[in-house]
């Protein structure tokens, strides 16, 4: 029988030579960029997308046309890792855009100049074409809105209640990493009644035990310690353990291999998370957001 660091082992072997292969096909670009920053985007970015890349080294494309693909790749790709899973969809499907654009204006700090904004945006549906897909969905008239600073107007989240929050844990009810996660958050986000941004801004080191736990919460104005019922203070410390959290964003993504990252969640991460689970609950995904815990 083969033993877990066997596993562990051959898995990291893998990945080591996966990842040597995605800087081979780097050196295309050779000429537009410095060998560390090829070597991080082998790091960071999926095979196809590094296949990507070297193809659009073979367009007749500027350096810095290059240069600007290749550092919004790596954003756009990132983010979609770390708010969803698999590599950057090209083409990707309105709702994806959507939540990138309320995700960049609302998350960043500083806050993300318009320009910067379009430019990605406009790197996406290039990505897209050049995937071999098609860039019609940039051109749709909720997305032309969003990126000129209005709202598209979309239908008011359904509250959840008790019933909908059972089902909701009752869809991320088994043992894996990202269940454990999954059932922490909804379970801390729902008794307490927290925004997305409070959910996002959570530390591993506001939660305090003894007989009475409590959560901080220092986002928005002031801070507030916030008593803990006994279950939700039991699914937060059991995630805890799971994940090995020292300190840090108390909820972070949890990757492919089930691998807890370093970085926190987004507010629009909680969102993401609340319609997986409703959809696996056998609800409308679309009918439910982050605000639906309060």
């Amino acid at each position: 029988m083969i033993g877990l660091s066997t596993l562990l082992r051959e898995q990291t072997e893998r990945d080591t030579a996966a990842r040597l292969a995605r800087a081979v096909q780097l050196e295309a670009l050779d000429g537009v960029m410095s060998f560390a920053r090829r070597e991080r985007l082998a790091e960071r970015l999926e095979d196809e997308e590094v296949a990507l890349l070297a193809h659009l080294a073979t367009d007749n494309r500027s350096v810095h046309t290059l240069r600007a693909l290749a550092g919004d790749l790596e954003t756009l790709a990132l983010w979609h890792r770390r708010n969803r899973t698999g590599p950057l969809p090209l083409p990707p499907s309105e709702a994806c855009v959507l939540d990138f654009i309320a995700d960049q204006q609302s998350a960043s700090s500083p806050p993300l100049s318009h320009a910067t904004l379009k430019r990605r945006i406009t790197s996406w549906a290039t990505l897209a074409r050049a995937a071999g897909g098609s860039d019609a969905v940039f051109s749709l008239s909720a997305i032309r809105a969003a990126l000129a600073g209005q709202a598209p107007v979309r239908a008011k989240a359904e509250k959840l209640g008790e019933e909908g929050m059972a089902r909701l844990l009752a869809a991320c009810d088994n043992d894996s990493l990202t269940d454990c996660r999954d059932r922490a958050l909804l379970m801390t986000a729902f008794s307490l009644d927290l925004r997305p941004a409070q959910i996002a801004a959570l530390r591993v080191e506001h939660l305090s035990g003894g007989k009475k736990p409590r959560l901080r919460c220092d986002e928005g104005k002031g801070a507030a310690a916030l008593p803990l019922p006994a279950p939700v203070f039991a699914a937060l410390s059991h995630w805890r353990k799971r994940a090995k959290l020292g300190d840090g964003p108390l909820f972070c993504p949890v990757d492919r291999w089930g691998k807890p990252g370093r970085l926190g969640l987004t507010p629009q991460s909680v969102t993401f998370i609340v319609r997986a689970r409703a959809k696996a609950a056998g609800l409308d995904p679309a009918a439910f957001s982050a605000r639906s815990l309060r």
